[in-house]
């Protein structure tokens, strides 16, 4: 698979190969490259919550933007993807895979799966997949298909963004509805932790996993107006291995989380507000996130305005916590197709708690992004 990837770079994303035994194949990519500085600083007193002073492009994968220097990794990343499917479209498998530069470029395995279309509705996969958590999350590292440079980390920033499972899908109309209902079930295990190593200057390393994953998502359209909700419940454990010292398990605990979004598109215009809670209460508490976006189109350009928050809640008020809120101003320019610059300023306000601060800042960034 990951060669049949590479050998479709070059090729047009709708192009088709045919293959033996009646199989088709079709690859696409996609990529961003990515800069951004800091140009206003406001470190507060008490210990940094972070390993560095820097601003925190994507928690996932422990990309970050360091003070006093251009990043130019943390939002750069090259991304292949190929699907070989029998001539009916009925079996299929698809795959993926992600350079990042907040790796130094290490290839990771984003997507592999296999599809059975039951009847025209329905359609069974099995295998890797993102989690659908939110609305931008299973295209979220696709440049041409998110109007930011980075989507709010507010709210896209979590310690497991994928699974390993299965999910029964539906997609339809109810009357002048279109209908997406999504169930899926699986588990995740991810080594080294880069969301967990933001927070250790000592070399400690983190295996994190969330098992016993069941969730779903639910997605309506009428017109000009998305509404869409998810949840997904799991067990969360981790293994903190401290240089010199013996791991520790930090057993399973519940935790749950929910989702709702609306986005309101008439004409030019565009609206959208998004929220989650997470209940991790037998970890340290309560996740409350949430961002509204809006903006005009004008040609081939979009101005956008936008606003997210989150807090952190711990089960004992005295305890430190994080919180953080972002204002944010993106203008975007479709110079081609499948070929988008973006330029973006947010203006990052921390709010944790004493003893939990990582400083606040002014980030300016700016992409091209394209498709293949």
């Amino acid at each position: 698979m990951v060669a049949w990837m590479a050998a479709c770079a070059c090729a047009r994303a709708d192009d088709v190969t045919l293959l033996p035994d009646g199989l088709e194949f079709s690859g696409k990519g996609f990529y961003t490259l990515g800069a951004a500085k800091a140009v206003r600083i406001r470190l507060q007193d008490g210990a940094v919550g972070l390993r560095c002073n820097c601003f925190v492009a994507e928690y996932s994968q422990g990309g970050v933007h360091e003070d006093g220097r251009i990043g130019f990794l943390a939002d750069s990343k090259l991304g292949l993807q190929g699907s070989v499917a029998t001539s009916d479209g009925r079996w299929s498998a698809t795959g993926q895979i992600v350079a990042r530069g907040a790796h130094d470029g290490k290839v990771n395995l984003e997507w592999l799966y296999g599809s059975y279309q039951i009847s025209g509705n329905w359609t069974a996969q099995v295998g890797r997949k993102r989690l659908p958590l939110l609305s931008q999350s299973e295209v979220q590292d696709v440049g041409v298909a998110i109007p930011w440079v980075r989507p709010p980390t507010q709210l896209y920033g979590w310690d497991i963004v994928n699974y390993n499972g299965a999910n029964l899908l539906w997609r339809g109309t109810l009357g002048p509805v279109a209908v997406l209902a999504n169930a899926y079930a699986g588990s995740e295990t991810v080594k080294d932790s880069p969301y967990e190593a933001l927070y250790y200057t000592d070399g400690t390393q983190t295996d994190s996993r969330w098992g016993a994953i069941r969730g779903f998502e639910l997605e309506a359209q009428w017109g000009d107006v998305k509404l869409r909700t998810a949840a997904l419940k799991a067990r969360s454990s981790f293994v903190v291995n401290t240089p010199g010292e013996l791991p520790v398990l930090y057993p399973s605990a519940k935790l749950r989380m929910s989702t709702v979004a609306v986005s309101y598109e008439p004409g030019p215009w565009t609206f959208s507000a998004e929220g989650l809670y997470g209940d991790r209460r037998q970890e340290y508490g309560l996740d409350k996130s949430w961002s509204v976006q809006a903006g005009r189109r004008f040609g081939n350009l979009l101005l956008l305005f936008g606003h997210s928050s989150y807090r952190q809640v711990p089960n004992e008020p005295t305890e430190p916590a994080e919180g953080d809120e972002m204002s944010s101003v993106v203008l975007r320019w479709d110079a081609a197709p499948g070929r988008v610059w973006k330029l973006q300023v947010d203006d990052f306000r921390d709010k944790g708690s004493s003893g939990y601060s990582a400083g606040s800042r002014r980030v300016v960034s700016v992409s091209y992004s394209g498709a293949f």
